[in-house]
């Protein structure tokens, strides 16, 4: 007897992505999921209507779920996982990420082994060569590729078994949210290198720490419940760092820069856990990194 084919649906959360949601939308349908399902989040930009205008001649089901006002990734991801209760799988794509080509079809895959839970592919950040931000963005995702091939984790995509009913709507890391989630249900994570995920590097590095604080952040509440991300560890980071080192040759200046950047940034996450600043899932948008694929911005 055959084995039924796994379902799935792209379940795309956004705010403010006119710039790249129709190229994100005409990568999703490439890789034929049952339906694409996006939530805005208070999006003013016009995100809303490319959405509509794209699903009115789209070969594969598209449907847009709005909020007048943002609530927060976290709430935007909650709402799709509700909504794609009939799938087997979800390939959650945050709307400022790209899948390279093959790259959900890769990850879907994976999960044709019963015992995987989360599938990660591998973010490939994008910006001008010789910016500061830019540079230490490329080693901290050079460094998060070494650390993922031992302890996988996920980052802007997150494919994952549909066995969860949501997560904290107070999350900021809403991908180590539900790799946290699924694992507590018995599965396990798998990192596939060749599933490569098109980001943008902040182009400044007061950007870069806001955005740095505020995932280090979330994954020092998701380890202080019981859940450690691998690449939150110091020793993790500098063994990676001494293989970048010897093997691809990165500037010591850039290397220098990343750790005095990460260290302030941990302290700096590490004091608003224990301070018990109120937590919410709502956090000040990286403007640079909205800028379309390939721009130098």
């Amino acid at each position: 007897m055959q084995k039924p084919r796994l379902t799935f649906a792209v379940a795309i959360p956004v705010s403010n992505e006119a710039q790249n949601i129709v190229a994100l939308l005409e990568r999703a349908v490439t890789a034929k999921p049952q339906r694409i399902l996006v939530v805005s989040d208070g999006s003013t930009d016009g995100t809303d209507h490319l959405v509509r205008s794209f699903a009115a001649c789209s070969p594969v089901p598209v449907a847009l779920e709005t909020t007048a006002s943002r609530r927060g990734k976290a709430d935007a991801v909650n709402r799709l996982i509700a909504a794609l209760r009939d799938v087997d799988v979800i390939a959650m794509i945050s709307g400022d990420a790209m899948p390279a080509d093959g790259c959900i079809e890769r990850l879907v895959a994976a999960f044709e082994d019963p015992t995987v839970g989360v599938a990660a592919g591998r973010p490939v950040p994008e910006g001008p060569a010789g910016v500061p931000a830019v540079e230490v963005s490329r080693l901290l995702w050079a460094l998060h590729h070494r650390i993922a091939m031992a302890c996988p984790k996920s980052t802007e995509i997150t494919v994952f078994r549909n066995v969860i009913p949501g997560i904290d709507a107070t999350s900021r890391t809403d991908e180590a949210a539900i790799e946290a989630a699924v694992m507590n249900q018995g599965y396990r994570i798998v990192y596939e290198p060749k599933a490569v995920i098109r980001t943008n590097c902040p182009l400044s590095l007061r950007e870069y720490v806001k955005q740095r604080t505020r995932v280090t952040l979330g994954h020092l509440v998701v380890a202080r419940d019981g859940y450690g991300v691998g690449t939150l560890s110091w020793r993790q980071r500098f063994r990676a760092l001494g293989t970048l080192w010897r093997e691809e040759g990165i500037k010591v200046s850039t290397m220098i820069r990343a750790v005095v950047l990460e260290t302030v940034i941990y302290c700096a996450a590490w004091l608003r856990l224990h301070i018990s600043r109120p937590s919410h899932g709502v956090w000040s948008r990286v403007s640079s990194t909205k800028r379309p694929f390939g721009e130098r911005g």
